[in-house]
């Protein structure tokens, strides 16, 4: 999503082995990770001044996950016929997301300012965060449920 709003292949680093993973920005020289909030936001706006691709930018990693998770669900549950690996991916796939939801609401309590991609959409809007974020986990127990149904079928 960065690079589709302009942002410089050479400004963006993502960062997989840390927890959350993140696209760390450049400003000024140095990658400047969301935990930065102020920083990161001026990071950001250089590339969207209006802000315009912002909440599109945050939930990108997000759409990623979904479309991975949708991707392999009919592949394990039906090509393979291998449900129980669809159960250990969506439960995987479900505790991370509500366990950063969890730590992004417990930080914005701490700190008091938005933290993380949860806390940033947030700030953005919150009634299509909280759509967003509900329809997220609904979709992923109905898939849940029905690679729980194909093992006992």
């Amino acid at each position: 999503m960065g690079r589709y709003i302009g942002i410089p292949k050479q400004n963006m680093k993502i960062e997989m082995g840390k927890f959350p993973q993140y696209v760390a920005l450049r400003k000024d020289g140095e990658f400047i990770s969301p935990v930065e909030f102020e920083k990161y936001i001026a990071a950001y706006f250089e590339h969207d001044p209006k802000g315009r691709y912002s909440f599109r930018f945050i939930n990108a990693g997000f759409v990623a996950e979904f479309i991975v998770i949708l991707t392999l669900f009919p592949i394990f549950n039906f090509l393979l016929e291998i449900p129980s690996l669809s159960i250990s991916l969506i439960m995987t796939a479900l505790a991370v997301y509500v366990g950063y939801l969890v730590l992004s609401i417990g930080m914005k309590i701490k700190t008091r300012t938005p933290w993380g991609d949860f806390g940033g959409m947030w700030e953005i809007s919150k009634p299509r965060s909280a759509c967003i974020i509900t329809l997220s986990i609904a979709a992923k127990i109905v898939l849940l449920l029905v690679s729980i149904s194909l093992v006992y079928s």
